[in-house]
């Protein structure tokens, strides 16, 4: 599983014409901030079985982008209440083609978990690098492609597809 599936299911962006500048917020923020970029006019996401499509881009506070499902070219598709709770909150009442900024704080994200590093290898040199500190607030922003109907068997909530090509 990749990197960026990895942090969007672990109970968790977008181009740089969405963010490219720090965003003022207090330090602690104790509850989910929802802010609509741009209207979609496809059919809306109200429920957390259903299985959404998403590009979205993970930033911190100062600005740094954490994950990007941009970057890797692949938007996520998973099953809405397989994601983290700000996105299980912030995301039903969106419309497909609908972009949206969500600031989500650290018990609605990843909840201080440490988990979160990836290994950069520079040369034969290996080292973990923290992309996420402890407690921190997140702010995503989601262009959400599409909205389907969960059937058949129920999927494990750790599960994540790429989109049928």
């Amino acid at each position: 599983m990749g990197l960026g599936v990895a942090i969007a299911l672990f109970g968790c962006g977008l181009q740089d014409e969405f963010a490219e500048s720090a965003v003022e917020l207090p330090e602690v923020l104790e509850e989910l901030r929802v802010e609509d970029l741009a209207i979609g006019d496809g059919p809306e996401c109200q429920s957390p079985n259903e299985i959404v499509t998403i590009h979205y881009r993970g930033i911190l506070l100062d600005g740094r982008s954490f994950d990007s499902s941009y970057e890797r070219g692949v938007p996520i598709v998973a099953p809405l209440d397989s994601l983290i709770p700000g996105w299980q909150q912030g995301i039903p009442g969106m419309r497909v083609g609908g972009r949206r900024r969500l600031t989500v704080p650290s018990n609605l994200a990843y909840s201080g978990m440490a988990a979160l590093q990836a290994v950069s290898s520079l040369g034969a040199e290996e080292r973990a690098e923290l992309l996420i500190p402890p407690k921190s607030t997140l702010i995503f922003e989601i262009e959400l492609l599409a909205v389907t109907p969960r059937e058949g068997p129920e999927l494990p909530p750790d599960i994540a597809r790429r989109p049928a090509e």
